[in-house]
């Protein structure tokens, strides 16, 4: 009584000999009543089923997919093939290490041995008793003169442009000791862009070969550009073919844990223009000064690969689990953003910040390493966070057909393959599959009364005071590293190694051979002399 006068509510008139009933306010009740209104607390699922029906309604989907293809169209023609071309590997070394400071005097005053490098082709003549000093290695000199003297290049040294300048001392340089094979030095700056120059000498080399193979002469073009440029060919090949090798496993694995071929395309999609988007600024950000080192795209390629077929996985095993409880397509899609959306939102944004955090690692290239993968991840979380449910509503029709269990697909096949299924609909072949020709498990609840292994453990460690001791343990050992961190110094590590094949071959054989071989060494000895006034190194 005493609460409804405060709050000014009209009481009923009540009788002497009567009783009443008054109704008791909740806490939020009297809150709004006191004018202290609650905020109502967010719900996920307005929002899901606000964008949900926004895909199918407004034809919002349709929409979103057009944008998505086409800032992928957009990204291929701007350069997301060309990424790899732009891609160096100048490992300088960082302002941690002991040679740092030398490297910053060859940078301000010798800045020509940093960025300068010398190729070579090498012209052998293979017949017994003969010199290379002939009228044919001439006419290649020649050839290859006339041919390179028009790209950037510093300089073309050889044994015939001293010999033409009669300065016999310099051109013996350029000759073996048994004058059997000539070396031809190409001086190039690669701040100017190489790549098409070493695509055309060892062009120019294999029609030499072709031309004066018979004739006893070997012909070949090697250096660091060269034998690198080579090597990464061959190393993207090789990349390309052992993942591509995998695809089908995987593919396999995926149709047998989704249930449904045609759901298959959606990892496609995603993987296509994660990448490619991806590659693009990476590209965009390779031309505008940057530094990326070569094996970047390879790196972009494998995440881009994992990632996509692992978060389409995740939405679609959701997907289909919410179709064979018996939810509607637009349900089913709510549901998966709603449980493994959130997943993949979580999961992905560990990885970005984890990559980038290599950004503030101090070794060459990891910089590049950290921004690129992070963007490339972004990107896959992006993509299948929007396409897949938009291809899923907007191809309603399409997808709400497909298979709820693989053994279904299977069905579908021997069906269509044998002629004894032919004849029976496929609606009793895949109710009947298990029982009759195939005996494979079929798909259930999982029932929570049986724990699996996994969620026994979860379940013991998740309690106290277990879920104290765990992590205390973990950053224990952190500390340890920490520690062992503390004298830790950084190092230059050089390993040489010139690859296999020809150019490589030739490549170690020129360092050895020719006086003049070590231009093509990356190695420089830095002599200084002391602080006194007028001290020289001479």
């Amino acid at each position: 009584y005493r609460s409804s006068l405060q709050t000014n509510i009209p009481l009923p008139s009540i009788a002497s000999n009567s009783t009443m009933q008054v109704p008791i306010l909740s806490a939020d009740n009297q809150s709004s009543l006191l004018g202290k209104e609650k905020l109502p607390p967010i719900d996920v699922n307005v929002y899901l089923s606000s964008f949900v029906d926004a895909i199918v309604e407004r034809k919002l989907g349709w929409a979103i997919i057009a944008l998505l293809l086409s800032l992928t169209a957009a990204a291929a023609g701007a350069g997301a093939f060309k990424f790899s071309g732009h891609t160096v590997d100048n490992y300088s070394p960082t302002h941690y290490l002991e040679s740092y400071k030398g490297y910053k005097v060859f940078e301000d005053r010798f800045s020509g041995f940093l960025t300068e490098d010398v190729e070579a082709i090498v012209i052998t003549n293979n017949n017994k008793g003969e010199s290379v000093l002939t009228e044919i290695s001439e006419s290649m000199w020649n050839e290859i003169n006339d041919t390179l003297s028009v790209y950037p290049i510093l300089s073309l040294e050889s044994y015939w442009r001293f010999q033409a300048s009669n300065i016999t001392t310099l051109a013996t340089n350029y000759l073996s000791f048994d004058q059997k094979t000539a070396l031809i030095a190409i001086r190039v700056d690669f701040r100017f862009g190489t790549d098409s120059l070493i695509s055309k000498g060892l062009d120019l080399v294999n029609s030499l070969n072709d031309k004066y193979e018979k004739a006893g002469y070997d012909v070949v073009m090697t250096g660091k550009l060269t034998t690198t440029q080579i090597s990464d060919k061959k190393t993207g090949k090789g990349f390309a073919t052992t993942d591509g090798s995998g695809l089908p496993v995987i593919g396999i694995i995926f149709w047998w844990q989704v249930g449904s071929i045609r759901l298959l395309l959606l990892p496609l999609v995603a993987l296509a223009c994660s990448l490619l988007c991806a590659w693009a600024l990476g590209n965009a950000i390779a031309t505008h000064g940057n530094e990326i080192p070569s094996y970047q795209p390879n790196i972009m390629l494998f995440l881009c690969m994992a990632l996509s077929i692992d978060y389409t996985f995740f939405l679609l095993t959701r997907f289909q689990e919410e179709r064979r409880s018996g939810r509607d397509m637009r349900d089913s899609v709510k549901m998966m953003l709603q449980h493994s959306g959130g997943i993949v939102m979580v999961s992905g944004s560990i990885l970005v910040v984890t990559w980038f955090a290599l950004c503030f690692f101090p070794v060459y290239g990891l910089n590049a390493v950290g921004y690129c993968s992070a963007i490339t991840i972004f990107m896959c979380i992006s993509m299948n966070l929007l396409l897949t449910p938009c291809l899923l509503l907007s191809f309603e029709k399409f997808f709400s057909n497909a298979s709820q269990y693989a053994r279904e697909d299977l069905a579908a096949c021997h069906a269509c393959c044998c002629s004894c299924f032919a004849k029976r609909d496929l609606e009793s072949q895949a109710s009947t599959t298990s029982g009759n020709y195939l005996k494979l498990p079929r798909v259930s609840k999982v029932s929570l009364k049986k724990k699996s292994f996994y969620r026994r453990v979860a379940t013991v460690a998740t309690r106290f005071p277990y879920s104290i001791v765990i992590p205390v343990i973990v950053y224990a050992l952190f500390g340890l590293g920490c520690i062992k961190l503390a004298d830790f110094s950084f190092a230059l590590g050089a390993n040489i190694s010139f690859g296999t094949g020809k150019e490589a071959d030739a490549y170690k054989n020129t360092l050895s051979d020719f006086p003049t071989g070590g231009y093509l060494s990356s190695f420089g000895v830095l002599v200084t002399t002391s602080a006194k006034a007028g001290a020289t190194v001479y």
